[in-house]
């Protein structure tokens, strides 16, 4: 664009001294292109036409335009159209002039004095920058002690490095030499600046997520920047520095040579400008700077030069802010420059600001800081409260005295006892503030307050009888969530002082004081949150036994009408509280489900009940939306006793269908036999239960809820995001970035085609965040992700009867790969193209295969494999050629647990579509997904020629199971009966069977049993086994996860060494033949086929 980026002089390098003496360029060798010249000309033209009110469009006249056109810098050959582009491009700049080398401030002096004379506040051409003065570094102190306003202080300089260019006119081998030169020169630091320098070129991805997450990573420049040609070469010679606290940064060629940044959280001015004196004396030590006698020190961009101090807050500023006219006057007043919150060209996110002196030059850099302390602190000051005038006219104006008389907030409290504290009112059940304060003052009772015309009663009335003046008997304490108005106080001298409150204010005025309120001329709905002091009391209430509350498998699951009676569910909380015993006093538990129908009453009375039985504190999903794979994860991560799922896993929702309650251990599994045969001997002989009945708890909205029991008791309900935490693990074992790039086709030249169907269950908002959001995937690529009561009419049982959408959908081959979750997204289906359908057994064998490609395995190593007994053998011979040992256990995930608190196996997996791993002691949907995409982004291949490779290696495993639901429980029974006199007459074994023209002989049958290596607990009559002497096994029991009747589930295991690529249906139809002959089935139950066939 301009002459320094492409000169072959630009390898010559030159100091602020230089630019002082440079002198118009006269050799023909310095003449401008005409290339250049053209795009000068059609650039000056469109800008004089635009209505940019940048300062470039102010005072490039036509004139000045003429006399410098034709100019170019003598060392580099920089042009005006190298000074102007980024100004020329973007007529939205507010300056729009930068320096390419030093020599421009002297070549193009007629454009550049103008400009910052007006920027600087009258820094003419003839005045001169005084020298160097950081004055006492101890004058400052904390602007903000209370934290009520400002969020965070920085004070920063820039600084160019003596001998080199600016950034245009920098060579590859310059951008090189200064990094290694401003490494060496940090690393030297000691002390509390003592830290680490981190390149960008080459650097690591967990390097610089720490440094995104931190704030710190700067990203090439921004199109103001670009259009400067301020970016070339990147990242070569750009880096970061940090000190270990994290409060001194330095960043290495980002816009200026050196950006020296001193900062940290609150108002502590003091603090922060003592740290950037310091580090500034210490690196000048080391490396000299670039300076100018008139203009002080020399930067890219005009705005920096002089002192280049820039000190700012971030700032709520929420009164002022509401006029933004009269913030930007009152901080023009001070020298002040207002901007967004993440800075220049950027808005205010909630309310935040970030507010600096403006002014650079002709002041020292003391001055330059006391500038920005003198006018935040009046800011702040502006923001408090007024004594108002005596007139009477409309109640809704501000009222002040003339001239205005403020009075700040701990004047206030001396005059009249009020009190204010500034929430945040987005989060405010989080806020600290409020938490103390509700805890100091026992406040146990809130409501809310909305007071506009459509909400609030005979209106207009009620706002005549708010302004009287009034006093209470108690203290009055008010939150605003929304909206604005006044509180208007009278002082022990009858004046009347104004205090404005907006979103996010909480005023307590005492008892005994006369005041009033009204809202104020913006006409705004006012939401007021109204806190009180109320006694909340422990009740033991009397109750009858219910017979048939013993969890199966999978906890307690009766049809939401049996769980609605008069105090049923309240009995089995009480019973699975008290089956901890003395370890409950004081605990955590973590309390969510699946979002289906009852599960927020069920909710209401879990939290009433724990709140009488001495637990300390609940973590509540949001909503009461908790996977149960999150509710593992959040009873690990937060070492709580256990917690409590609400959910009835696959089973349909709705009034007048399936509900769950399950208890999970403090390993973050489900309870053992031990524990849930204690919880059934409780419910056999409970007499009453205990209960905060006025306990009310709103659990739609994240933040913290602190409450008093009996006066003495403090009970804590922390409401949470109900996926956090999961995301958090989720990134923690999977490599997300090359995921996003494998989904996104930037590794492979083609997107990835992925449908994923939540079903309408838990594990929508987790799907959303994790596919959507951090892989980047398409929108269309995920269906039903809102958790609906009644899973929007669907049987939320991932399989190919009740996903028959998804599978019909990948069908017609417009997808790579297609998943369905179940109701709690602990259960997952994988089809791939053409819904090539994955079985779970094989599923868990070709990840325990492929372990090593997820960085969790490649970190913590690959143990043992595990599953259970009805699962195909598939697993097992993974294991024998992995020489891991593969354990075989009784169908419940709770039998895993043990094995893997033991460190015996880090894989496990059940054949009814439940995968999983050590991270949690649950099966979790999502994390098998996502180590299939792993899997098929490690090897490059699709989900069919992956268990092609599969079983072309370890034979395959023909498997299928067929489920006979709400069968009538007693046919079952006589069933199960017959079945385990058959097998156990002697002549059973050896006995041949044919059909379809081939023939099994069994070599042995039996129940299942099973003894837990690690606590030796012995689980018996754990479902009918007929091995055959070909390896083929039918396995026969009745599942414990069905709300009535009884569900029979037979299940065909068929092993092939060679013939790896039959259809299913015709290899194992001879065997499911013998099975229904052994069984008789149909004459039990009279069935003639299965509910669902998987």
């Amino acid at each position: 664009m301009g002459g320094c980026a492409s000169k072959d002089k630009k390898d010559k390098v030159v100091d602020g001294d230089a630019a002082a003496n440079a002198t118009e360029n006269t050799a023909d060798d310095t003449m401008v292109d005409a290339a250049v010249l053209t795009k000068l000309e059609e650039g000056f033209a469109k800008l004089a036409a635009s209505d940019s009110k940048s300062l470039l469009k102010k005072y490039l006249t036509k004139e000045i335009f003429d006399n410098l056109k034709e100019k170019k810098t003598p060392t580099f050959g920089s042009s005006l159209l190298d000074c102007i582009q980024s100004g020329l491009e973007n007529h939205d700049s507010g300056v729009g002039i930068y320096a390419p080398d030093a020599e421009a401030y002297t070549v193009f002096a007629d454009l550049f004095d103008p400009i910052i004379e007006d920027y600087h506040g009258g820094f003419k051409k003839t005045d001169k920058h005084p020298p160097r003065e950081f004055g006492d570094v101890n004058c400052f102190s904390n602007l903000d002690p209370n934290n009520e306003f400002i969020i965070s202080t920085r004070v920063r300089c820039g600084r160019s490095l003596q001998g080199y260019p600016f950034n245009p006119c920098l060579t590859e081998a310059q951008y090189k030499e200064m990094e290694e030169k401003v490494s060496s020169t940090l690393s030297g630091l000691e002390g509390e600046l003592k830290g680490k320098f981190y390149p960008l070129t080459g650097m690591e991805k967990a390097v610089q997520q720490q440094l995104i997450d931190d704030h710190f990573l700067f990203k090439e420049g921004d199109r103001f920047l670009q259009a400067a040609n301020a970016c070339r070469f990147w990242p070569t010679g750009r880096g970061i520095y940090h000190n270990d606290n994290k409060t001194f940064l330095v960043w290495c060629n980002e816009e200026d040579h050196l950006r020296i940044i001193s900062m940290q959280m609150g108002g502590d001015l003091g603090e922060v400008y003592r740290r950037l004196v310091c580090a500034v004396n210490e690196i000048e030590k080391r490396l000299p700077f670039s300076h100018d006698d008139r203009l002080g020190f020399l930067t890219f961009c005009p705005t920096n030069l002089g002192t280049t101090i820039r000190a700012s807050v971030h700032i709520k500023v929420p009164k002022l802010a509401a006029n933004k006219a009269k913030l930007e006057e009152v901080a023009a007043k001070y020298n002040l420059q207002v901007r967004g919150t993440r800075g220049e060209h950027t808005e205010a996110e909630g309310g935040v600001y970030d507010i600096s002196n403006k002014r650079r030059m002709g002041l020292t850099e003391f001055d330059a800081v006391k500038e920005m302390n003198d006018g935040i602190a009046e800011l702040i000051k502006l923001e408090k409260a007024w004594f108002m005038d005596g007139e009477t006219s409309d109640q809704r104006l501000q009222h002040h005295c003339n001239p205005p008389e403020y009075i700040n907030m701990d004047e206030l409290f001396k005059k009249t006892g009020v009190e204010y504290f500034q929430i945040n009112a987005d989060d405010y059940e989080n806020d600290n503030v409020l938490q103390e304060l509700r805890k100091k003052r026992n406040y146990s009772y809130e409501d809310e307050i909305t007071c506009s015309e459509k909400c609030l009663p005979d209106y207009a009335n009620k706002l005549i009888s708010f302004f009287i003046e009034h006093l209470h008997t108690d203290e009055e304490i008010r939150l605003v969530l929304d909206g604005s108005g006044y509180f208007d106080v009278r002082d022990a001298q009858e004046k009347w002082i104004r205090v404005a409150v907006t979103k996010g204010d909480l005023i307590i005025i005492p008892a005994g004081i006369y005041h009033r309120f009204t809202l104020d001329v913006n006409k705004r709905t006012l939401i007021f949150r109204k806190f009180a002091i109320m006694t909340l009391i422990v009740e033991t209430i009397p109750t009858t036994i219910f017979d048939d509350q013993k969890p199966g498998t999978s906890g307690l699951r009766k049809k939401v009408k049996v769980f609605t009676q008069v105090n049923y569910t309240e009995n089995f909380i009480q019973c699975v509280l008290a089956a901890n015993g003395s370890s409950l006093k004081g605990s955590t538990l973590i309390v969510g489900g699946d979002g289906r129908y009852y599960c927020k009453e069920a909710i209401a009375i879990i939290i009433r009940i724990c709140a009488a039985n001495g637990v300390c504190k609940l973590l509540v999903g949001q909503n009461g939306i908790l996977s149960t794979p999150a509710v593992s994860g959040l009873i690990r991560h937060h070492k709580a006793l256990g917690g409590i799922v609400l959910t009835a896993s696959h089973n349909p929702g709705g009034p007048d269908n399936d509900f769950g309650i399950k208890f999970n251990c403090e390993n973050g599994g489900p309870a053992p036999d031990t524990v849930t045969n204690h919880i059934y001997q409780l419910t056999n002989a409970i007499k009453d239960y205990k209960i905060v009945k006025d306990l009310q708890v709103d659990i739609t909205k994240v933040g913290i809820h602190t409450y008093t029991i009996d006066n003495q008791q403090e009970f804590v309900v922390e409401i949470i995001d109900s996926v956090e935490n999961y995301v958090k693990c989720m990134k923690e074992i999977f490599d997300f970035v090359k995921l996003r790039q494998f989904l996104s086709g930037e590794t492979t030249g083609k997107p990835l085609r992925i449908l994923i169907d939540s079903m309408n269950g838990v594990t929508g908002p987790y799907v959303r965040e994790i596919f959507l959001n951090c892989l980047s995937a398409l929108e269309d690529g995920v269906v039903h992700t809102r958790p609906l009561p009644d899973f929007g009419g669907l049987h939320p049982d991932p399989n190919l009867t009740y996903a028959k959408d998804l599978v019909q959908t990948v069908a017609n081959g417009e997808y790579d790969i297609g998943a369905a979750f179940d109701g709690d997204g602990d259960r997952n289906m994988i089809v791939g193209y053409k819904a090539f359908f994955v079985t779970p057994s094989d599923s868990l064998a070709v990840i325990a295969h492929h372990l090593g490609c997820i960085p969790y395995f490649q970190k913590h190593g690959i143990q043992g494999f595990a599953r259970s007994m009805p699962t195909a053998a598939a697993i097992d011979l993974v294991g024998q050629k992995l020489g891991r040992e593969v354990f075989e256990v009784p169908t419940g995930w709770k039998y895993f647990g043990n094995l893997m608190d033991a460190g015996y196996l880090c894989l496990c997996g059940e054949e009814s579509f439940g995968t999983g791993s050590n991270h949690i002691r649950e099966k979790d949907g999502i994390w098998a997904v996502l180590a299939w995409l792993s899997i098929m982004q490690d090897t490059g291949l699709s989900v069919e020629d992956i268990l092609k490779q599969h079983w072309s290696t370890y034979g395959r495993n023909y498997f299928t199971r067929y489920d006979y639901e709400e069968c009538e429980l007693q046919s079952c029974n006589d069933m199960m009966a017959y079945l385990e006199k058959t097998i156990c007459d002697l002549s059973f074994v050896g006995r041949e069977f044919t059909a379809e023209g081939k023939s099994y002989k069994v070599k042995m049958a039996d129940n299942f049993s099973y003894t837990d290596p690690i606590d030796k607990s012995v689980a018996i009559k754990q479902g009918i086994r007929v091995l055959f002497e070909d390896g083929s096994r039918i396995i026969i029991r009745l599942s414990g996860t069905g709300s009535t009747g009884g569900t029979v589930r037979l299940y065909i295991d068929s092993y092939e060494k060679d013939n790896i690529l039959g259809q299913a249906s015709i290899m194992l139809k001879p065997l499911i033949n013998v099975a229904l002959e052994i069984s008789r089935l149909p004459q039990f139950t009279g069935r003639s086929a299965p509910t669902v066939i998987t």
